[in-house]
């Protein structure tokens, strides 16, 4: 009867040498990639970070704003400055440079974690959006609310302990679910992980910089991809697991080679030369046409072209 009333105990998280969760997505390719979630702390840590940097910048515009309106003898301009800069910045912070460096900020980049999306696709505008404006009702907005019913004296018990409540249960939401989502991740599709920084595992970089030169790809070839999916290929090649697979370096080598419209049968019997040659020319390309100041985020971007 006892056994009828015990609750099911939660699977045992995989966790990698660093001690963080890994979770497995898999990529169009059907490699699965093992990812280690960033931990609330390193999130904590960059969102702080984060938030002083923009302290700060909104502190030196004010102040320089506040030089002009002082000359303009018009304080209510300052004030109605201050508030609207302070919201825009606060938001249009992270939805810059998560949009401009790729899910970063400038404290992700520090704490070395990133946002991605959960599913196969890459990180949209749309979700970035999303999870960033989100977090003005989960944070911004009940702080403000319950710092103006502190200054107005004007609000029951009540209405600030339900304030208190809500800000509280969103502020520890990561920690009661497996992913450590925020309220925006859930709703916006994405997922916080660790940025793997190490180098290119050493029979991949060896292989890259001592290929065979007979894989050569023509411009056309390489045209195919864009940076997004380097970024997928290059998760893949830094797989600890991935170039011992060989069944793997052969589906991802020949769904490339179908890709790209590749007649030889390198990806076959030359797997590891053909992977690490097309990626050191994939990038190759995509980096001198960034210097060119045409870059090509994905595959479907053909204005670039």
């Amino acid at each position: 009867m006892r056994n009828l009333f015990k609750r099911s105990s939660r699977p045992k998280a995989v966790r990698a040498p660093s001690g963080r969760e890994i979770r497995a997505l898999e990529t169009a390719e059907g490699v699965a990639l093992q990812l280690e979630l960033a931990s609330v702390g390193e999130r904590i840590a960059a969102f702080a970070l984060d938030m002083v940097i923009q302290f700060f910048g909104i502190l030196a515009v004010s102040v320089g704003v506040g030089f002009i309106s002082s000359a303009m003898d018009s304080p209510q301009f300052w004030v109605i400055f201050v508030m609207l800069f302070t919201f825009l910045g606060r938001n249009f912070y992270f939805i810059f440079f998560e949009l401009r460096w790729a899910g970063q900020t400038p404290g992700k980049r520090v704490a070395k974690i990133r946002v991605i999306n959960r599913g196969e696709g890459r990180l949209t505008a749309d979700a970035i959006f999303a999870r960033n404006l989100l977090r003005e009702i989960e944070l911004f907005l009940p702080l403000t609310l319950l710092m103006a019913m502190n200054l107005t004296d004007g609000a029951s018990g009540r209405t600030i302990t339900l304030a208190a409540i809500w800000t509280t249960i969103l502020l520890l939401f990561p920690l009661f679910n497996r992913d450590n989502l925020r309220a925006g991740d859930l709703i916006a599709g994405t997922l916080v992980v660790h940025k793997n920084t190490q180098a290119l595992l050493a029979d991949a970089a060896e292989v890259a910089e001592a290929q065979d030169e007979a894989i050569h790809f023509t411009s056309r070839q390489l045209g195919f991809y864009g940076e997004f999916e380097l970024q997928k290929l290059e998760d893949i090649m830094r797989s600890k697991t991935f170039w011992s697979r060989d069944d793997e370096l052969k589906r991802v080598a020949q769904t490339i080679a179908n890709k790209i419209g590749w007649e030889g049968n390198e990806p076959e019997t030359q797997t590891r030369s053909f992977l690490s040659a097309f990626y050191a020319a994939q990038r190759n390309q995509l980096e001198g046409r960034m210097l060119m100041g045409n870059r090509r985020a994905s595959k479907h971007d053909d204005a670039s072209e």
